[in-house]
């Protein structure tokens, strides 16, 4: 079974999907069906990160959201029909993309997950410095709202938002975690962040990788990815952060 957090600081508790989410946070007016998926690369810190970027095929008039979607690890990114996003682009002129992560770091993001080394988190910052690089490269290419972007991601992808979310709010509207609760690493790290919208969904048969429900908290449950926090536990953690209390929805 899957218990479904919606915690959001401003516009209250509704059972909503994730595409439901996203297109209720913001109203925009759909151009016209179809889209563009283009293949890019760019440097960053003297490293080359490919992407895959999917865009109306009739460009809006007006700026429209952006979204990102993290993939696992250590996978690479998934295609972008797979994760049924790409109706946000032919049906409501979204903005979407979809950036591979580092081989250096096993193809794993810099969430506080463990890497090959299997006792070292990664908490590094290029992955914040990839994100807000494709944020200002692409809204001057495309009719794009910065003030609309958001932040999804599946397992070691939800990881890394987690991090992203706290770490470097304010290039977010709001975020969207599968599978995925915060490493320890990145909870000792501390929350600096304004309060988002924000959706979690953990199953209760992960906890090879998030536990559901992790009874230490403060030393983490161990996982193949180190030790984490619970997803009950991440989801007080941004109750708290957001200022309101916890729907839960069995």
């Amino acid at each position: 079974g899957y218990t479904w957090w919606y915690i959001n600081y401003d516009t209250g508790a509704d059972g909503w999907s994730v595409e439901e989410y996203l297109k209720k946070s913001v109203v925009v007016v759909p151009p016209p069906g179809g889209s563009t998926q283009i293949q890019e690369s760019i440097v960053i810190n003297g490293v080359t990160r490919t992407y895959t970027v999917v865009v109306p095929t009739v460009l809006p008039t007006t700026p429209h959201p952006l979204a990102f979607y993290f993939h696992g690890g250590p996978s690479g990114a998934n295609a972008p029909g797979n994760s049924g996003l790409i109706t946000l682009v032919e049906n409501n002129g979204w903005f979407l993309v979809y950036p591979q992560a580092q081989a250096t770091t096993n193809n794993t993001w810099e969430s506080g997950s463990w890497g090959p080394t299997g006792s070292t988190p990664f908490l590094g910052t290029n992955d914040f410095t990839l994100v807000e690089t494709l944020i200002n490269n692409l809204a001057a290419r495309y009719p794009i709202n910065k003030a609309q972007v958001f932040g999804l991601g599946f397992s070691n992808g939800g990881h890394f938002v987690h991090r992203l979310a706290c770490q470097r709010s304010t290039l977010l509207r709001g975020v969207v975690s599968a599978g995925a609760s915060r490493s320890l690493a990145a909870d000792q790290e501390g929350c600096p962040g304004t309060p988002l919208p924000f959706l979690i969904m953990n199953g209760t048969a992960e906890e090879d990788s998030s536990p559901y429900n992790c009874a230490t908290p403060t030393t983490g449950c161990m996982t193949r990815g180190g030790p984490f926090i619970g997803a009950v536990q991440t989801a007080e953690k941004w109750a708290a952060i957001n200022g309101c209390p916890i729907i839960s929805v069995d």
